[in-house]
């Protein structure tokens, strides 16, 4: 959430070796560039599942910036959206996933599959 954390807080949480998610709602790409640049020890982002989020993670592999965490951020993660974005995900980085909303041990199930 935005109200919740921001660059200067990550950058805290990071150096001090705890986890932190930076919210969706900012420049993704630039926090990642930014934090690469500075050779942050955790970079953790969250992403959606349309097209702008994709746009986002190509770039990211595109310019071969490294990520830790990568959270797919959305209401309902049962979803078949969600599904696809999280193969993308794993096909493509070494990164860690998170996944969600997901409010029924089937959904969970059918993600981890």
């Amino acid at each position: 959430m935005i109200s919740v954390i921001n660059e200067e807080i990550a950058h805290t949480l990071s150096e001090s070796g705890h986890f932190y998610i930076m919210h969706r709602f900012g420049n993704t790409f630039d926090f990642v560039k930014k934090t690469n640049e500075n050779s942050w020890h955790l970079i953790s982002i969250s992403v959606g599942v349309n097209n702008d989020s994709l746009k986002i993670l190509k770039n990211i592999l595109t310019h071969k910036f490294k990520v830790h965490f990568i959270t797919i951020d959305v209401a309902h993660g049962h979803h078949i959206k969600v599904k696809k974005m999280i193969k993308f995900v794993r096909d493509n980085f070494n990164a860690n996933v998170i996944a969600g909303n997901v409010a029924t041990p089937n959904g969970c199930e059918d993600l981890i599959k």
